[in-house]
Formats: C-alpha cells, structure tokens, sequence
C-alpha cells in the first residue's frame, strides 16, 4: 500500500522535505542515494517519508542499504 501525500507542495518543497527527512533517519542527504528518482516520487504522489524509503529499497547500492537500514 502506498501513501500519497495530502499535502500540496511544489517539487522543490518535496525535495527539501526527502532531504530531512533522509537526514534525519541517516545523517545522508538525498543525493546520497544517487540512482533514486525523486521526481518519480514526486509525480506518483508519494510523501516524502514513502518517497526516501523507496529510494532506499530501489538503490542499487547494498552498502548504502545496509548503512542506512542497519547502520552499517
């Protein structure tokens, strides 16, 4: 299940909220996660809390995973 936002922020407001949001889990930024694809989220209406989780499950990088997931 996938929850959408109920807010109306602009790409550069979601972009903003992903990264503190990305911060704050894992002291990265979002463009850490270098093969996500932000305004995919964006467009498919995720939250910025759904879009930075699956950023994470779509990377490609498993050290990254691990790192943001298990702390190392």
């Amino acid at each position: 299940m996938t929850i959408e936002r109920d807010d109306k922020l602009d790409y550069e407001q979601f972009e903003r909220e992903c990264n503190r949001v990305l911060t704050n889990m894992a002291g990265l930024g979002i463009h850490d996660i270098e093969d996500a694809t932000w305004r995919d989220y964006y467009n498919d209406g995720l939250s910025p809390l759904n879009a930075v989780n699956s950023a994470i499950e779509d990377s490609q990088d498993d050290d990254l995973k691990n790192f943001i997931w298990y702390g190392g």
